[in-house]
């Protein structure tokens, strides 16, 4: 028996590392796994398609859907978080990079919104409101495991007719805190902060409008608000600071963005001159110059690759919109759709951890092999040692 297991246990040993060196290798050869995902219109229908970042291998993950939301990327790359309609709701699904077998989040809800991956996709956040409330409520805020369905409930405070209502939560990239929007009675916003679990929660500061966005280090909350006729960057040290105005610019700047690394705010601003048409510009993350990247104007959402070289946009066109990429570090752009769709929503692919994952396998693997082996040698060395003492008797 022991024997037996000892044998399973360099078998298994030599098909992690086997397994582990073909995933190590696939990956030094193939360095890119990324791929910006996007939702499409056609014929009244909202559907989500997934590219390479240089534009090739197009592909259609859903056929004929009212997709009602951004898209939302797993942790590990490997499922899509939206939001659908469902028989006139609104329901949080996650769907496979197949596009195969949607699976719906929760299931005693009567609506639900704003998904949200927590940094170790363990966890997602998100609004929603219960069949006990009437459809003119607000939404409060829950979590719910990414593989099971029943959402805990993370605030309590939405009543019939009634608000606060919650929406637009971010995980910090730390996991610890979720900061979200709250309307309040007289329309104003607020953006506010609880712990994962749901304690401990914290008021920030007054916004005019719910987009906001964490720096990588989980200490700072970037958003743009009204300074006079004009809206500019602000940022608030997530330890309950006063906000601290960044930008100083007449006309729009919003929908601010840290890179990955934490040295850039990226937005879209727009001049008077401009009328509403935005570019994509960058400052420090400390406050600067802005820096215009691009004169291509830039419809709606922006996303970032996962090492911040790259930027992805929608820009409006006659009759439709087409997908661009924007070198971030010598301003070169690339036209990835042909412009037979309105698109919307574009969304970068998180990095793949393969490198690190696979990395580890391999020295469990080996571990196990050692293991095996060594206990292989201490029984030979035990056989061995027992015939000799017989022989000497």
């Amino acid at each position: 028996m022991r024997f037996l297991l000892r044998m399973v246990t360099i078998l298994l040993g030599l098909s992690i590392v086997l397994i582990s060196g073909m995933l190590i290798v696939n990956r030094w050869h193939n360095p890119d796994p990324d791929w910006i995902a996007y939702i499409a219109t056609q014929g009244g229908f909202y559907d989500i398609y997934r590219m390479n970042p240089d534009g090739s291998e197009q592909q259609r993950l859903t056929t004929r859907q009212r997709i009602r939301s951004a898209i939302q990327w797993s942790p590990d790359g490997q499922w899509l978080g939206v939001e659908m309609d469902d028989s006139g709701f609104t329901r949080l699904y996650k769907i496979p990079l197949t596009g195969k077998n949607p699976r719906r989040l929760e299931t005693h809800l009567r609506s639900s919104r704003d998904i949200a991956w927590s940094p170790d996709g363990a966890w997602i956040a998100f609004t929603g409101s219960t069949f006990d409330q009437s459809l003119s409520s607000g939404l409060d805020l829950y979590r719910v495991g990414a593989r099971k369905t029943d959402p805990q409930l993370l605030t309590d405070d939405v009543q019939d007719f009634r608000l606060p209502s919650y929406s637009s939560p971010v995980w910090s990239p730390d996991g610890q805190w979720i900061a979200y929007c709250s309307v309040q009675q007289n329309g104003s916003y607020r953006v506010l902060r609880v712990r994962s679990n749901g304690e401990d929660r914290q008021s920030l500061a007054r916004l005019e409008n719910c987009y906001f966005n964490w720096s990588p280090d989980s200490q700072w909350i970037v958003f743009s608000t009204r300074t006079g006729e004009d809206w500019n960057l602000h940022r608030l040290n997530a330890n309950n600071s006063a906000p601290e105005q960044i930008t100083d610019l007449p006309g729009t700047a919003w929908l601010p963005v840290y890179s990955p690394d934490g040295r850039w705010i990226y937005f879209l601003y727009s001049r008077p001159a401009d009328h509403y048409t935005y570019y994509l510009h960058r400052i420090p993350s400390e406050g600067g110059e802005p820096e215009k990247l691009s004169d291509y104007p830039v419809d709606g959402l922006f996303t970032l690759s996962s090492d911040g070289q790259w930027a992805a946009f929608t820009s409006q066109e006659r009759f439709s919109s087409a997908l661009y990429r924007l070198s971030l570090k010598d301003g070169r752009i690339q036209r990835l759709t042909d412009g037979r769709y309105q698109i919307l929503f574009p969304s970068w692919s998180p990095a793949a951890d393969f490198p690190y994952a696979s990395g580890i396998m391999l020295v469990l693997g080996l571990l196990l092999i050692l293991v095996g082996v060594i206990s292989s040698l201490r029984k030979n060395s035990t056989i061995e040692r027992s015939a000799k003492s017989f022989r000497l008797r």
